[in-house]
């Protein structure tokens, strides 16, 4: 059930002719969605955005449909939504719009938005580039060593959840390679901190200009990396218009050996096919953020090599917390500015 909380609602005073030479203009309304509502935000952050605007706040843990969500926010000048709120806001969905003025995510993507959409009517956005980039950099490692000692499956057989037969012998990460495809914040980070502990790092990223390739990182195309990399870790972005990021002739390059670590987007690879090779044994294991999709479940064979970690990649204490003060932030900005 979605609730809505209303706080910092303050009674509009009576006025009177003689008012009009010094009549304040009307306050901002701003919609806050999140998992708790209310219970989300901090009194302090709610207090301070109570300073520039009457704002609502609505619990929601499921994403809402496109008419229920134009319903919610259609009187409110400001949105602040997390990935939780709706799966896309697409032009449609703006146009329905009329009072809104700016939007605050707390995602580091924003494909799921139409930002050319948004910039036709002058609607700000901000969104929280760099919150959890350390959080999904140190995640990615833990996924890499974790497929290298099989750290998942020795507790799962310690308990008895999976078959005796299924074996735990793994390899040491420093006699392997590591490929990373997108050199952004968190590919970046991945490198510093993968590269003390393996035999090589190798990286990739389409706007090779942007990017400083730090020393001991040896830069070079998507497929030398496909072709002889033990791991693969896809730390890219995806676009408003989704893309694969892989060619499909470009599948045949992976060894059976390979393990694949998509700390993005699952829409940046051919999720369905990389399944079915961890299943004919064409690579080692295919690990994705993502929830399981029916077809994904593993039999004996595959145990621990098919693995969705569910969209968690960015949960931490560090992150939530910088998370949560910056979004708030970014919509006492919108409500300051716009």
């Amino acid at each position: 059930m979605n609730i809505v909380q209303t706080a910092q609602k303050t009674e509009p005073r009576k006025r009177h002719a003689t008012d009009t030479a010094t009549a304040t203009p009307p306050r901002a309304r701003a919609l806050v969605i999140a998992a708790r509502g209310m219970e989300s935000i901090p009194f302090h952050f709610r207090q301070s955005l109570g300073n520039f605007a009457d704002a609502d706040y609505l619990a929601n843990l499921e994403p809402l449909d496109s008419r229920t969500f134009i319903t919610l926010a259609r009187s409110f000048d400001y949105l602040a939504l997390t990935r939780r709120a709706i799966e896309k806001i697409y032009s449609g969905i703006i146009e329905s719009l009329p009072q809104l003025k700016g939007i605050s995510v707390y995602s580091t993507g924003l494909e799921w938005i139409d930002q050319e959409c948004l910039r036709k009517r002058n609607i700000r956005l901000l969104g929280l580039p760099d919150y959890c980039s350390n959080a999904v950099a140190e995640t990615a490692l833990g996924l890499v060593l974790m497929a290298a000692h099989r750290l998942h499956l020795r507790y799962m057989k310690s308990i008895a959840a999976i078959p005796g037969s299924v074996s735990l012998r793994g390899f040491e990460l420093q006699h392997r390679s590591v490929g990373i495809i997108g050199f952004g914040r968190i590919g970046r980070l991945l490198a510093q901190k993968v590269q003390p502990l393996c035999k090589k790092v190798l990286a990739f990223d389409t706007n090779e200009k942007q990017f400083e390739y730090p020393h001991g990182v040896m830069r070079t195309g998507v497929e030398p990396i496909l072709a002889n990399c033990d791991f693969v870790v896809f730390c890219a972005s995806q676009e408003y218009e989704p893309r694969q990021i892989i060619a499909p002739d470009q599948y045949a390059l992976l060894r059976p050996e390979t393990v694949i670590v998509n700390a993005g987007r699952t829409s940046l690879l051919h999720h369905e096919l990389l399944v079915k090779m961890v299943k004919r044994r064409q690579i080692g294991a295919y690990i994705y953020d993502d929830l399981m999709r029916d077809s994904d479940w593993p039999n004996e064979k595959d145990y621990g090599r098919i693995i969705p970690t569910g969209h968690t990649a960015w949960y931490t204490d560090e992150a939530i917390s910088r998370g949560t003060e910056s979004w708030i932030n970014n919509l006492i900005t919108l409500c300051k500015t716009t």
